[in-house]
This record gives structure tokens, C-alpha cells and sequence, in this order.
């Protein structure tokens, strides 16, 4: 193997890596904006996030 094809291998995957983990952060940033809107009193936001959950 050659040292591209190396440095191709592990630069995809800290692409891939990077790129999950930023995409779960959005996504549970979206759903925490999300659940504030609709219910913006606490107690109706842990309700909700505690059906989530189950």
C-alpha cells in the first residue's frame, strides 16, 4: 500500500467520524430547540422528553 492510499484511509475515516459525531450534535440541538418551542414550560418539556425516551 502506498502512503496515499494510507493517508486517503485514515483521512476518510476521521471524515466520517467527525461527520457523525457533528450530526448528532445537530440533531439533538434541533430537538432540544424543537421541544422548547412547543412546550415552553419545563415540566411539559421533561413530559415530553421522557415519552421520547420511551
Amino acid at each position: 500500500m502506498e502512503n496515499n492510499e494510507i493517508w486517503n484511509s485514515e483521512e476518510e475515516q476521521w471524515f466520517v467520524k467527525s461527520f457523525h459525531e457533528t450530526l448528532s450534535r445537530l440533531y439533538a440541538k434541533e430537538a432540544s430547540h424543537l421541544v422548547r418551542e412547543r412546550y415552553p414550560r419545563r415540566e411539559c418539556a421533561l413530559k415530553t422528553l421522557l415519552n421520547f425516551s420511551s
